[in-house]
This record gives structure tokens, sequence and C-alpha cells, in this order.
């Protein structure tokens, strides 16, 4: 049985080195040069390495190794504008996310792969798929035709996996089959900028993702094994077009970023803006997945923005469901195929949602009062109901629950955060209400000299109806709980 990969990237490479863990012939095809004697241009070096990644990685053990070098990151560093700061962490439970070097990793899973046999070409660009005859078509870019055209040649396979990308050809090639298809380019790009370490040490703490918010725009940051920081700055096209010299360049980092110019040097910062490329963000959606004998993986089947931090650990999570899918089938490849496409492609699209979504809560929520006090609201009932109260960045990052699923857990949640905060906007008032009232009246009618003992049962007249009100509000369970973690508290509101 012969088997394609096309795309060595970190997807192709772990499918590739899957497939071959199980025994089958698997060759893999790339354009690039090797990553291991070059170097790669064009993609960030940093990736956020959460806990799907981490069980795809366990199960070619490479995990231990690649966290070896990662940078643990257990939250958020929000820099406001005047410079201050502030913390939020990613879970209740001290959960951390891992910044790992996309570079090193993509090599470690080549080597892996070639040491279990698989046969990696690269310098071989994909060009066309022929799914009736099972053949797949390559330019060879190091090799010259007599019109100095890249050399052409044809593969045959019994099973092609597309792994090739947000811009991948085999997607291209199948397009025809497809019921779905969008390719939506977002109205932000984006551009790497570096702060170098100082004293041998890192500038700024190594432990959190740096998050610059500034509502219509951000600046992130992520440490480096070497000490050093990524930094990306997501930016309206309009703005980025306006960028156009150096001095318009340091006034805008002066005036939106000034502690992360300082950090970068301006010197710096003006080479490193203009020397480096500006990138698109998009996202593709497509259904189904597969077409004949072939299948896309990762981007190729679904390109997501940054925001969540998913793009590798959903593709890597892909590798993992088709590889469970093939065994629970007997390594019947058509079927796995078809089921493949079916359970995964809600997921998919999920995970496109959120990732959309978090980019407007990284550059805008977090600078909102309100959302921070949702937030603790939610840690804090996680906290009392771990079994079934999940926040949605630690369901995301630190489980393995289907993308769809989380999704419907957060809608269930957030109408029970809105029914407290509600009651919490009834009880608070109604408390404070009584409070003065019961001074007034007291001060007027000599309460506190006749019966200090009936000051509670007085106040408790006062807010009885209002706050048992706000209190049906409340969810059962949720009021279960409360009255069993807090039942000296909380014990009057419990409903008899």
């Amino acid at each position: 049985m012969s088997i394609i990969v096309v795309g060595g990237g970190l997807v192709g490479s772990l499918h590739a080195l899957m497939l071959a863990r199980l025994g089958f012939e698997v060759r893999l095809f790339d354009t690039r040069i090797d990553p291991r004697i070059g170097k790669e241009e064009g993609k960030s070096i940093n990736l956020a390495l959460s806990t799907r990644g981490r069980h795809a990685l366990g199960l070619v053990e490479c995990e231990e190794e690649v966290l070896a070098t990662s940078v643990p990151m257990r939250g958020r560093y929000i820099h406001n504008k005047d410079e201050t700061y502030f913390t939020l962490d990613y879970s209740p439970n001290g959960d951390c996310i891992h910044s790992v070097n996309r570079k090193k990793l993509n090599e470690l899973l080549l080597e892996k792969a070639e040491q279990k046999g698989v046969k990696i070409f690269f310098r071989h660009k994909c060009s066309s798929v022929n799914f009736v005859i099972n053949s797949v078509s390559f330019e060879k870019l190091d090799e010259l035709d007599g019109s100095n055209n890249p050399c052409i040649t044809t593969v045959k396979y019994d099973y092609l996996f597309g792994c090739d990308g947000a811009n991948s050809i085999v997607r291209k090639e199948m397009i025809w089959s497809l019921d779905l298809f969008s390719q939506e380019f977002i109205q932000h790009n984006y551009k790497e900028l570096e702060i170098s370490m100082k004293d041998d040490d890192f500038a700024i703490d190594p432990n959190y993702l740096h998050i610059w918010p500034r509502n219509e725009f951000m600046l992130i940051a992520l440490g480096n094994h070497d000490k050093s920081f990524t930094l990306t700055l997501f930016v309206p096209r309009n703005i980025f077009a306006d960028l156009d010299t150096n001095q318009k360049v340091v006034n805008f980092f002066k005036d939106n970023f000034p502690d992360a110019m300082e950090l970068i040097g301006v010197r710096k910062l003006t080479d490193d803006f203009f020397a480096n490329p500006t990138g698109r963000l998009l996202t593709v959606k497509c259904n189904p997945y597969h077409h004949r004998s072939a299948l896309l993986l990762g981007d190729a089947a679904h390109a997501m923005v940054p925001f969540f931090g998913q793009g590798m650990n959903s593709g890597f999570e892909d590798c993992e469901k088709f590889i469970s899918i093939l065994q629970k089938n007997d390594n019947d490849f058509k079927l796995a195929m078809t089921e493949y496409s079916l359970v995964r492609h809600p997921d998919s699209l999920a995970v496109c949602q959120l990732s959309l979504y978090n980019y407007v809560e990284m550059r805008a929520k977090v600078n909102s009062i309100l959302f921070r006090i949702r937030r603790k609201m939610t840690f804090m009932l996680a906290k009392i109901f771990p079994s079934t109260f999940k926040p949605l960045y630690p369901s995301v990052a630190f489980t393995s629950t289907p993308y769809s699923e989380v999704i419907k857990i957060t809608h269930r949640q957030d109408m029970i955060i809105n029914r407290l905060l509600i009651s919490l906007a009834i009880v608070l008032p109604t408390v404070c209400t009584a409070a003065v009232i019961f001074y007034l009246v007291s001060r007027r009618s000599g309460i506190p000299n006749k019966n200090p003992d009936s000051y509670p049962e007085y106040i408790i007249t006062l807010i009885d109806r209002p706050v048992r009100y706000a209190w049906s509000w409340v969810p059962g369970d949720i009021q279960k709980g409360l009255g069993n973690t807090a039942s000296g508290v909380f014990g009057y509101f419990t409903p008899k």
C-alpha cells in the first residue's frame, strides 16, 4: 500500500509519523527546502502548545522532548496604555500552555518520521492531482528541463493526505467535489518583531502571554527558549498602509505601545518593521474533507486565525482523530475518511468561530471591567462546581472536549452568569436600601434602645421578598451548590 502525504509542515510530518508507526509505507512531499538545513521564512517561530497538541505528541513519544525546550505560560499579562498592567490566569487551577519553537518542532517530527521509514522529498511542489487514477504530480524545483522549467514527476498512490496548509493545492484540485467551500480574509494584517534578551535574561516575565490591547488593534509577545520574545502586531490594513516611514512607525508605537518600544529599541523597531513581511489572516471552511481516496487535514481543511492558539493543536488533533477512526475500522482507509469528514466537520467550524471571537476578546474585551467581573464569577463557579462548570478558555486549551460541545456548554453557562448578574443587580441595591431604611426608622422610632436582638429580624423583613425573587433567578443546581458551599451565609436564601 502506497500512502502519500503532501506538505511536510507540522501536521504533515506528524501524520506521516503516525502512519509509519502503524507500519504503512509513507512518502512525504514538501515545497520547501529541508528546514533542518535552511531558514524557514514567513511564519511565526512561536506557537502555543496546549492539551490537544500535547496528547497527540504523546502518542508518538515526542511530548516530553518538546516540553523540555518550551516556555510555560500561565496567563495573560495585559499592558495598559498608561504603562500600568494586570494579569489574567488562563485557568482557576493554574494550568499552563507552552510556547514552542515552530522550526525546532518541525525538525523533530521530520527526524522521527525518517527514523520510522518515511521517505521525504523536499523541493517538490504539488501541481495537480488526478483523483480518478490516483496520481499526483510535482514540480521538482531543483531540476530544470530543456526549457528552463522545473521537471515534472508523477507519482501513483493508494491514499493521499493533503496537509499542505491554507493555500492547499490538494484542496484546490478537489474543490469541484466539495459541498461547501469558503475563504475569507479578515481586515487585519500582522507583522512580527522581536525583543532581544536583556542582561542575559528575559526582558519581561516569560511565563505570560503579553498583550497590549488597544480595542481596534493589539500587540502580543511570546517568550522563546533563547530568552528573546517574538512580538506580533495585528493592525487593520489601512493603518498598516499609512505606516510607511520610520517616523510614522515610531510615532505609532510611542502613542500606543511606549513600553514595548522601549523594550525593542527604536532602531531595531524600524529596521525590523520594514525588513519583515506583512502577513494576511484568513479563515478557510470546506466540507467534506475527503474525495475518493484523498483526505484534507489541518489548515488545508480548516485554516483559522491564530487568536486562540489552536491552529497547530487542532491540526494535531485531526491526525489523532483520523488514526483512532482508522484503527476502529480495521485500517479501512476509505471508510475512515468518510467517517472522519462526518464527525470532524462540526468541531472544525467551531474552532474557527472560537478563534475569531477570541481576537475581539484579546484586543478589546480585556479592557472591560464587566468582562473581568464575569470572568471572576466564572472562575468562582468553576471552583465550586469543578466537574460541571467549565470556563471557555480552559475547556479549549486544557481538555479534549470537542470544540462544538465547548460552544454549547459556554452558551449555557453564559445564561447562568447573566441570571446571577441580574440577581446581584437586584440584591445589592435592595440590601443597601434596607440598611438605609433601617437606619432612618431606627433613629425615628428608637428601635436601638428597645431590643437589639430584633435588628436581624427587622432587616430580613425588609429585604425578604426582593431577595427571594432574585434568588429564584438562580438555577437550581447553582442554588444547591452555593447553599452547600456556604450554608452559614446563604442558608437563609435557600427556598423553603
